[in-house]
C-alpha cells in the first residue's frame, strides 16, 4: 500500500513538474502563430574573394536584425552555408 501511494505521488509530482516546464517552451512570438522568416546565405570559398563576400553577407544580415540559426554547413570543402532567422 505504501509503495503504491509513493509511486502515485512521484507520478503526480513528475506530471506537475513537466507541465510547469513545458509552459516555458513557447516561441518568442507569444502564441506561436506568427510565421518566422529564414534564409540561407551561401558562399563559394574557391572563388576569389569568396570568403570575404560570405562574411560580408552574413554581417549585413546581422545588422538588419537577423540572427544565426545553427552553425555553418560545409559542402564539398568549398561551399559554405549559414542559415539565419528573423
Amino acid at each position: 500500500m505504501k509503495n503504491s501511494v509513493l509511486q502515485s505521488g512521484i507520478i503526480l509530482f513528475a506530471f506537475v513538474a513537466l507541465t510547469f516546464l513545458v509552459s516555458y517552451t513557447r516561441p518568442e512570438g507569444g502564441n506561436g502563430s506568427e510565421a518566422k522568416q529564414y534564409t540561407v546565405i551561401s558562399g563559394n570559398m574557391n572563388a576569389k574573394g569568396g570568403k570575404d563576400k560570405f562574411e560580408a553577407d552574413i554581417n549585413q544580415k546581422l545588422a538588419e536584425g537577423w540572427r544565426l540559426q545553427g552553425g555553418i554547413c560545409v559542402e564539398n570543402l568549398y561551399s559554405y552555408h549559414q542559415a539565419i532567422a528573423k
